[in-house]
């Protein structure tokens, strides 16, 4: 191993970092109300969202890291397509949870704005993920579990209906 092996896995990590932070901050200022219902589903439920999550991951994500290895073009589509909706659910989730946590922020310091709470609460998620082992072996899994739960019940549920009907850009209430 050479030192530019070191620094491409290096750069790769924290370039995958800033990259999940910046979807999740992201999905969390264009789906504002989606993410809010993320979070108040995992306020309200969280037991039953992270087992909604837990059967996502195991079952349509093991099926989709399957069907990934099989040489067949047509199969191989399938499971590259369904382990992209289980990220897009994943990112919504954990944009619900960003925005749980930057209230949460926010209630602290009264200072801070929501889109710096909600900033701060994504780099905090994110950050988590990183700490060795006890991130990537038991808070990141869980943390994807959460937010997958979070993501299917943020679309499963009725936007309210003054969202629907308000003009484009009335809704950048940060």
């Amino acid at each position: 191993m050479t030192v530019g092996d070191v620094n491409a896995v290096v750069w790769t990590i924290g370039s995958t970092g800033v990259t999940l932070w910046t979807a999740i901050v992201g999905a969390s200022v264009l789906f504002q109300d989606r993410a809010r219902q993320a979070a108040a589903a995992v306020e309200n439920q969280g037991k039953k969202v992270a087992g909604v999550g837990a059967v996502m991951t195991f079952t349509a994500g093991l099926f989709a890291l399957i069907a990934i290895n099989q040489p067949n073009g047509l199969i191989k589509l399938i499971g590259w397509v369904l382990l992209a909706a289980l990220m897009l659910l994943a990112i919504l989730g954990s944009a619900g949870l960003a925005t749980l946590t930057g209230e949460r922020l926010c209630g602290m310091d009264r200072r801070l704005t929501r889109l710096g709470g909600v900033g701060r609460g994504a780099g905090i998620l994110v950050a988590a993920g990183f700490l060795p082992f006890v991130g990537w072996f038991l808070l990141f899994p869980a943390m994807l579990m959460l937010s997958l739960g979070a993501g299917w019940a943020a679309i499963r549920r009725k936007a309210p209906a003054e969202a629907a009907t308000a003009p484009v850009g009335t809704a950048l209430s940060l």
